[in-house]
């Protein structure tokens, strides 16, 4: 049926109603099924579900009476009800079967108070558990129905539906992927675009929200990369952004976040004009929720070719990072960054340790942080010691990175970041074979109780710790003349001797 040919039955008394409920309660079970699911629906919560809230007892029996104004008083009694507290009872709404009732308002068109008022309450009822969430989802035709409306005419039905849709897609998954399939992410762009320039703060601020919603696990909706992409760079340039304490900016700098996540190298060239001097700017403005995704975007940016690196470089992100170090929240994710900066090639690692302030936030950082901030710390450090030049490793060790290095590698549990800090000590002792500083190196390690932490190694479980370990010692630690790299087979060799 056409949801505009949908109506109301005309209006019957509601004190008739009630009396004539009363008097057939005890006939009920002695009607043909089909008059008793009719009578159930009209007063099935009062005389079979015990609900203590009298609000909405008297909103569920409301919602089945056929006079739209008495149906919508009952809509509102119901959705303030499942908004009013911080932990609203929704298992009452689910149990008192009235679930499929508010799907079916929604697709009254000529009702729109009705469809606002049944999409808030579903809405509220999908930010409940799983429990409550995903039956609702699973067993109605709640997410098509919120799909097709988020293009309603009218502004209030569709920003509803958007919040729905937002709430379907934090659900699960497979939830969200059906909604890509459905084309909603287009025209959540589509609407995105034209509100820009007539919606207020708040309406576009839940409209990002749910395109954040999207893109925020993976695997990402890449087909939809362009027309997102296209509608970052107007957002961009457009002056709604230009004030840091808008809440619409918190929700674009999360876009650009988790759109810039894990791309490949050319869309991530694409992504390239976002990388200027305004979006930057942000990192100073010292809101949480807007420096740590803004943060995170060029951190993800780094994470491609070198020359998108060097343009990082080239804005001064290095002078704003420092300041970032004063809150924890930033300190992993700014590590981060940096260890992927000394991850590329010589001249960007010359910009970082031409940077002392940057390099002394690092060192203290180092010294002083907890494992999870240590360990990207330490990447920095064994980064620098295999794709920096020996003039740079050098200075790596003349700053006493080695001391914190070591005492990081010695709390490790973690075999991968155990592996790559032994390779970087090995690559920093073969630069130093090279250039005269092996003496030099040699002497540090032991001071710091860098060789005792690496002998220790010689007995983890781990092949490739173990392989590291061994090699090091055999090779620069050794008294003998000659030695030679230990391979995988002669491990086993020297476990079966």
């Amino acid at each position: 049926m056409n949801q505009n040919e949908r109506k109301f039955k005309p209006s019957i008394d509601k004190d008739t109603v009630v009396l004539k409920r009363l008097e057939e309660s005890d006939q009920l079970r002695k009607q043909k099924r089909h008059e008793a699911l009719k009578k159930r629906r009209n007063t099935s919560v009062v005389n079979h579900f015990d609900i203590v809230d009298n609000e909405l007892r008297e909103g569920i029996v409301k919602i089945w009476l056929t006079e739209p104004e008495q149906v919508l008083e009952g809509l509102v009694l119901i959705r303030k009800f499942s908004s009013g507290t911080k932990n609203p009872d929704l298992d009452s709404i689910v149990k008192s079967n009235i679930i499929p009732k508010l799907v079916e308002f929604i697709t009254y068109g000529d009702y729109p108070d009705h469809q606002y008022e049944a999409l808030w309450i579903l809405t509220n009822c999908l930010s409940g558990s799983s429990d409550i969430a995903r039956p609702i989802i699973e067993n109605t035709l709640l997410a098509p129905y919120a799909a097709e409306l988020m293009k309603s005419v009218d502004k209030k039905v569709s920003i509803q539906a958007i919040w729905c849709i937002s709430n379907i897609v934090g659900e699960n998954i497979k939830y969200r992927n059906k909604l890509v399939e459905m084309g909603v992410v287009d025209t959540l762009i589509d609407i995105i675009d034209v509100s820009l320039d007539t919606e207020s703060v708040n309406t576009l601020e839940t409209q990002i929200w749910t395109l954040n919603n999207f893109f925020r696990n993976k695997p990402r909706p890449l087909k939809h990369f362009q027309k997102c992409l296209t509608l970052m760079m107007k957002i961009c340039d457009h002056n709604i952004v230009k004030n840091e304490n808008n809440s619409v900016v918190h929700e674009f700098a999360y876009l650009l976040s988790y759109v810039s996540a894990d791309l490949n190298d050319s869309l991530m060239v694409e992504m390239l004009p976002l990388a200027n001097k305004r979006i930057l700017s942000y990192l100073g403005c010292g809101v949480p929720n807007i420096v740590a995704p803004i943060l995170r975007f060029f951190g993800n940016l780094i994470t491609g070719p070198d020359y998108i690196t060097q343009k990082v470089l080239s804005l001064g992100i290095l002078d704003y990072l420092p300041n970032l170090t004063m809150r924890s929240r930033y300190r992993k994710d700014m590590c981060w960054l940096v260890s992927n900066i000394a991850a590329c090639s010589g001249s960007q690692i010359e910009t970082l340790m031409n940077h002392p302030k940057m390099m002394d936030c690092i060192f203290k950082i180092f010294t002083t942080d907890g494992w999870n901030i240590k360990k990207e710390c330490a990447y920095i450090a064994s980064n620098i010691f295999i794709k920096g030049d020996r003039k740079q490793s050098k200075n790596i060790v003349s700053m006493n990175f080695l001391q914190p290095f070591f005492d990081t590698m010695k709390m490790s549990m973690e075999n991968v970041v155990t592996c790559d800090m032994l390779k970087g000590i090995r690559k920093l002792l073969g630069n130093g074979k090279i250039d005269g500083n092996l003496t030099y190196y040699l002497d540090r390690i032991e001071e710091t109780g860098g060789l005792d932490i690496i002998e220790k190694l010689q007995e983890s479980d781990d092949d490739e710790v173990y392989s590291e370990a061994y090699n090091i010692v055999r090779l620069y630690f050794n008294d003998e003349e000659e030695v030679l790299d230990l391979t995988n087979d002669q491990k086993s060799a020297v476990f079966a001797f």
